[in-house]
């Protein structure tokens, strides 16, 4: 966050599932530059979407499936819009996520929490979380994003979630007097149109291998393959293979916290090589305050929960007196294209 002063250099390291195939990471083209091959599905009952076996049902509780899209002439970007008169509505799109990398969920929830303000300025975002999906395999969470117009009458939330190969995301809009409703049609809908399906189907993939992209000191580079080595050594012995299909988990704090510490770790033990970097990283461990800065490195764009106790602030005000800058690589997440 620009109040803590924490300059993040462009991406540096990267954790890679091997195994993908190759294919855009960005949102539906609805959103961006329309595909010459866009065009409506006419199609009766359930539609079974050729890529990634997701089952698009013809009603989800109180909704009926209106206009059902593709976006591509191939119909890998496709959405489906469910509806109730005009007080609610829910469109699932699922899209290709391309290459299973770390950074890949963060920076398209950033993507699409920029273009949902764009196209409405009148918008409002009110939060912005984690969005745990209901088990098994449990421990499985996307990002949520809860917005709402400038009369605050017309609410609006969006969802995203890596399913392997592939992007699920809801996005609902609905009067303020019908959110027990939605909430209602919502869940049912993600048991339908099933992130944990899609992922079983099309899986991330089994091996790991750290990247090192850009040239640093040699000090510097032990220190980060160390990172990266924790990473895996997190998902190898904490995520089962059912976990692992879905990708890189960056929104588990833990995650970061561990491979961060084995990084750490191996710092202290090297004092014939110097690490002002990391040096700093040390003296935040030793404040006591390495989930704060983790989660303002590495999960800006979402709220924390209020059970993990994190004093924000105050890592700020402290920061800024003990350190001021820092020049610390954003080695999860990418800027948003």
């Amino acid at each position: 966050m620009e109040a803590t002063r924490i300059a993040r250099t462009p991406l540096v390291l990267a954790l890679v599932l091997l195994g993908c195939t190759a294919a855009h990471g960005g949102p539906a083209q609805e959103e961006t530059t329309p595909d010459r091959g866009a065009h409506d599905i006419v199609h009766e009952g359930p539609y079974e979407h050729a890529g990634s076996g997701a089952v698009f049902p013809a009603k989800v509780g109180a909704l009926e499936r209106g206009r059902l899209h593709a976006y591509d002439g191939a119909e890998r970007d496709v959405s489906a819009a469910y509806g109730l008169e005009d007080r609610m509505l829910i469109t699932a799109y699922v899209y290709p996520a391309g290459r299973a990398q770390s950074g890949r969920l963060p920076s398209h929830f950033l993507r699409v929490i920029g273009e949902m303000e764009q196209a409405a300025p009148r918008i409002e975002l009110l939060e912005r979380r984690l969005a745990p999906l209901e088990g098994p395999p449990e421990g499985i969470a996307g990002f949520e994003a809860r917005f709402r117009t400038g009369d605050g009458v017309k609410l609006d939330r969006v969802q995203v979630f890596q399913c392997g190969h592939w992007f699920l995301k809801l996005r609902v809009t609905h009067f303020s007097g019908y959110t027990e409703l939605m909430e209602q049609n919502l869940a049912e809908l993600r048991k339908r149109i099933s992130c944990h399906g899609i992922a079983a189907r099309n899986p991330a993939g089994e091996i790991k291998e750290v990247q090192l992209d850009q040239a640093l000191s040699d000090g510097d580079a032990a220190r980060w393959v160390a990172y990266g080595v924790g990473r895996i050594m997190w998902m190898q012995t904490t995520m089962t293979p059912a976990q692992r299909a879905y990708g890189v988990p960056d929104p588990d704090h833990r995650f970061h916290h561990f491979a961060l510490t084995q990084a750490l770790e191996l710092h202290r033990g090297m004092t014939d090589s110097k690490s002002p970097t990391f040096d700093v990283v040390a003296k935040i461990e030793a404040a006591g305050m390495l989930d704060e800065f983790i989660w303002l490195t590495y999960m800006p764009s979402l709220d924390p929960p209020e059970d993990m106790g994190l004093e924000l602030q105050a890592f700020e005000a402290w920061f800024e007196q003990h350190v001021g800058e820092l020049q610390f690589p954003r080695a999860l997440v990418a800027e948003p294209e």
